[in-house]
């Protein structure tokens, strides 16, 4: 059947003369779409017009399904074409897919030979515009009707979730009160059976009242998120909905500074403040209108993506958290911990990440030639738990390079003068009292983790970059560096040897690297850039 013939029967012509028709059929080719292909991909330049002619075409946008095509002779890329830009949503073939397609070249010269097809074409063009204006419209009316619906179901909801809450606090307080009389009764008679049981049970509900309280703490603080990516606010939307903490979000910097000064008229001000790399310009601001937030800086998991913006602001850097789309697991976790950590000023402790009760196990680092003991017991741990040799390896891995770090980086003077950084690594080194820190490692079926803690608190943020930087620039070499014994990538290969790293210091006081492993077999982690974050007390 002639292309012509075919299009009169597509809704989308059935106003058209039989002279437009031909000439347009004139300058289209079939192609033949196979299922699964992608027809295009969101972000690149495009210069056809497409028209369905038969099957069902899914639309993306970040990933995401937006919309699905299957009626015949609806257009696709004709924005792309049209305004000349790259193209804002990815077109999956659902199905086996015909499309007509057209070049913008053989467009521009049909509609130069022939004025009237060029009026006819742009009319038409501007009806399929305004109807998806209508219909966009029509959506957003809709989603925000039934956003108010779902504002009220959570409020109402939170409110129910607090009542209820508050009381079983009340009856853990009780509880543990009327436990302690029968405790001091227990040790009295000597059974060590139900002493242990009696202080097992007490231990639980001590923990629980933490818990309790340390959410207690996030509850009615002012978050603010600046980020123009809806997606991502939609995930933090997620993570921190149910915590208590009240959310804004905003897309620019105009609406970020409109919020903050909002806020103090009324006598409030931000506790914490999510800002994206893309509007870190903002962070001078940020330090006049809100003096006392606590600013994290959000940026891609590239090295090479955040180096620019550090060099631009590291001093006003004091938080950073870098994202791995690909990981939305860890991307969840980090808004509801982030913000416990900061308005609580407690930053330390693997378990923040982890699903409450799971018991870390710890081992105190006193010499160098304890490392192949330490790495041993954590292996054996995670094997005794099912977790996979792959992951014990990775993990083996980079906690001889935290364990390193610990004990020939990591021990400094009054001044800052490293007492063993330059010694050779093969150079055994018996740690003082005052020197020793911690290797702790855990596992909650959902993520597997090892910390090491130093007593120096000589990490920083700059050091890091520094490290990240001399490694990308060597491509994975050695980077032998002035006053070390070591090769000088211990800290490149914990951030790329792991799915998240966190950093948290407490400055001439306390350092704690956590590396944190996905058992989802399912991760998509493998080969994309790792995230890593940095926290300073």
């Amino acid at each position: 059947m002639q292309k012509a013939t075919r299009m009169r029967g597509f809704p989308l012509f059935k106003d058209c003369s039989d002279e437009f028709l031909a000439s347009l059929a004139g300058v289209a080719t079939s192609r033949l779409i196979p299922k699964g292909q992608v027809i295009l991909t969101e972000g690149s330049l495009n210069d056809r017009l497409m028209i369905l002619a038969d099957g069902t075409v899914e639309v993306r946008v970040t990933g995401e399904k937006v919309a699905v095509i299957e009626t015949r002779g609806d257009l696709m890329g004709e924005m792309s074409v049209f305004a000349r830009r790259k193209v804002t949503a990815s077109l999956h073939a659902l199905t086996d897919v015909e499309l007509f397609e057209i070049s913008s070249a053989d467009l521009a010269s049909k509609v130069h030979v022939d004025a009237d097809f060029g009026a006819r074409l742009y009319q038409l063009f501007s009806e399929i515009l305004s109807d998806k204006i209508i219909h966009t419209n029509t959506k957003a009316r809709q989603f925000e009707i039934a956003n108010r619906a779902l504002v009220d179901i959570n409020r109402t909801l939170d409110q129910k979730v607090q009542e209820r809450t508050d009381a079983t606090f009340r009856k853990l307080q009780s509880l543990e009160s009327s436990l302690a009389p029968l405790l001091e009764l227990v040790k009295g008679q000597n059974d060590s059976r139900a002493l242990a049981q009696l202080e097992t049970t007490l231990e639980t509900l001590r923990g629980l009242e933490l818990v309790y309280s340390t959410e207690r703490a996030s509850r009615g603080r002012r978050v603010l998120i600046v980020e123009p990516d809806r997606k991502q606010q939609t995930i933090a939307r997620m993570s921190l909905g149910g915590t208590g903490v009240k959310l804004e979000t905003t897309a620019s910097a105009e609406e970020a500074v409109a919020a903050i000064e909002q806020l103090a008229k009324e006598g409030g001000r931000h506790d914490v403040v999510f800002l994206s790399s893309e509007l870190s310009s903002l962070l001078t601001d940020l330090e006049k209108l809100a003096p006392e937030a606590r600013v994290v800086l959000m940026a891609p998991a590239s090295t090479d993506a955040v180096l620019p913006t550090f060099k631009a602001h590291g001093p006003m850097i004091k938080n950073l958290i870098t994202r791995n789309p690909e990981d939305r697991m860890f991307t969840v976790k980090t808004f509801a911990t982030t913000v416990t950590k900061l308005v609580t000023r407690d930053l330390f402790g693997l378990e923040k990440y982890m699903i409450w009760g799971i018991e870390a196990q710890e081992r105190p680092i006193t010499h160098s030639s304890d490392r192949p003991k330490l790495i041993e017991d954590m292996q054996a741990h995670f094997k005794s738990l099912g977790v996979r040799g792959t992951i014990t390896d990775r993990a083996a891995t980079v906690a001889e390079e935290l364990l390193m770090n610990a004990i020939y980086d990591a021990p400094v003077d009054a001044s800052g003068k490293h007492h063993y950084a330059h010694l050779p690594r093969t150079e055994k080194v018996a740690l003082k009292d005052s020197e020793r820190g911690q290797f702790r490692f855990a596992c909650d079926g959902m993520l597997a983790a090892i910390s090491v803690s130093d007593p120096f608190g000589a990490m920083s943020m700059k050091i890091l970059f520094d490290y990240l930087e001399r490694n990308m620039s060597s491509d994975g070499g050695n980077v032998q560096m002035a006053g070390k014994g070591g090769a000088g990538r211990g800290l490149h290969q914990i951030v790329e040897g792991s799915d998240l790293v966190v950093f948290n210091v407490q400055a001439g006081s306390r350092t704690e690297v956590i590396a944190f492993f996905n058992l989802d077999p399912n991760s998509k982690s493998d080969g994309n850039p790792r995230s890593f974050q940095f926290f300073q007390g």
